[in-house]
């Protein structure tokens, strides 16, 4: 059997979005064939837990956990104004490029001492947190061993999270290095590769694949089981203030009360950990009624949420360039096999998906627009005729996780063929 040191500084029970990805991707990985040993981080988690989600690991994953300096900071973290985030804003001005970067010297020895201990052939590492990939990078120059470094997102060049100062010339050293040593890398879509790899040498570009995000089934999910007063739209996920934020919607929405004063039968909710940010907006903007401000819940009760929803929404951050994001969270929507409202800009990786399955796409600073496509979906849901094509299932089931890992498991039986190394 195919031996992988899968690294990953995120990794359940933290409830990030990076999580559930790596817990699908284990899994499927397994699936085909491979016997994986997972390398993350230990300790005190700050933020969000979900230990239902940990329970989900397949029994054959084996799991070791490093524990980090960062994670004793953050003990800290109940004290006002944050304190504990202090001495990470005076490293990040020094030059430190995230917080996690902390867990590099001790995964490293530990990762080490892994593979003196046994053999494996292939050394994959993930980031969202660009702290798995340095991990990787370091292991691979002690050891030799063939390697992929994945990115969720950009790095150095991430249009909502941008490094700045002597940080970004620090990031962009370790960036360059990682694309430089990796036998290859991955990224979530093709504007993501564009924006990264502009900068670098062209013949690199051969060694760089896109793999999308993957879903799982969700067969087990609750339906509705009777037709209800309200058209229910949800959105799962987080928000950046300034940047990915509900007022668009809101907007929209008192556009439409002004045009249907009475209007009564539509129900926008918002499941997230920042949410509650929000509701001071509904109130100005007169729409509060029509707005549902849950806040965090487990994953699964987020799964469950939009499942029992009529449509399912996305919402993006403008961009004046092509959008480079491909929120996991659009591709989750695709296995519950319901009408989506992508309010995200019109050239971008979203798009290009949601064109793909053939659902609305309105640009977040359209707000016309995004009164007139949630108009015409009240009026499906009136003459209850909302539903998808099927050419929405067809498109979808090349995201399914069984084939997007497929795509990855190949391209691990590549790198080992084209790079014997024997230690």
């Amino acid at each position: 059997m195919k031996r992988i040191l899968f690294v990953s500084y995120a990794f359940p029970p933290e409830l990030v979005p990076e999580s559930v990805l790596v817990t699908r991707t284990l899994g499927a990985l397994v699936e085909h064939g491979w016997a994986v040993t997972v390398l993350t981080v230990g300790g005190k988690v700050e933020g969000l837990t979900d230990e239902g989600l940990a329970r989900e690991i397949s029994e054959a994953v084996e799991v070791i956990r490093v524990p980090s300096r960062e994670r004793y900071v953050r003990v800290l973290g109940e004290l006002p104004m944050r304190l504990h985030r202090i001495p990470f804003r005076a490293l990040s001005i020094l030059g430190w490029p995230e917080e996690q970067y902390l867990w590099v010297a001790p995964a490293v020895r530990e990762g080490i001492r892994l593979m003196e201990e046994r053999r494996f052939d292939v050394l994959y590492s993930r980031a969202c947190f660009h702290t798995s990939n340095v991990v990787g990078y370091e292991l691979r120059k002690a050891i030799g061993i063939p390697w992929i470094a994945h990115f969720s997102d950009p790095w150095v060049d991430n249009p909502i999270l941008p490094t700045t100062g002597l940080r970004r010339r620090v990031c962009e050293r370790l960036e360059r290095a990682i694309l430089e040593e990796a036998d290859a890398a991955v990224f979530t879509t093709r504007q993501a590769v564009d924006l990264v790899m502009k900068k670098y040498p062209q013949n690199w570009r051969h060694r760089i694949q896109v793999q999308p995000h993957g879903y799982v089934d969700q067969d087990t999910l609750p339906v509705p089981t009777q037709p209800r007063r309200v058209m229910q739209m949800i959105y799962a996920g987080n928000f950046y203030r300034g940047l990915r934020t509900p007022i668009p919607v809101f907007e929209a929405l008192r556009l439409l009360k002004q045009k249907i004063p009475k209007l009564d039968d539509i129900r926008v909710t918002l499941v997230g950990p920042n949410v509650h940010e929000y509701v001071e907006a509904a109130y100005r903007l007169e729409v509060v009624e029509l707005v549902e401000f849950l806040g965090a819940v487990p994953f699964r009760k987020s799964q469950e949420l939009a499942a029992l929803a009529d449509v399912l929404l996305l919402i993006d951050a403008p961009s004046l360039e092509p959008s480079v994001f491909l929120p996991s969270k659009l591709v989750d929507y695709l296995a519950l096999k319901k009408p989506i409202l992508g309010v995200t800009p019109t050239d971008g990786a979203s798009a290009d998906l949601l064109r793909e399955i053939g659902e609305p796409i309105v640009d977040p600073g359209d707000i016309g627009g995004i009164a007139q496509a949630i108009s015409d979906l009240r009026d499906r849901w009136r003459s209850s005729t909302l539903g998808v094509t099927p050419e929405f299932i067809q498109a979808a089931r090349r995201y399914h996780i069984r084939n997007t890992t497929r795509e990855l498991s190949d391209l691990l039986d590549q790198v080992i063929a084209q790079r014997r190394v024997f230690w």
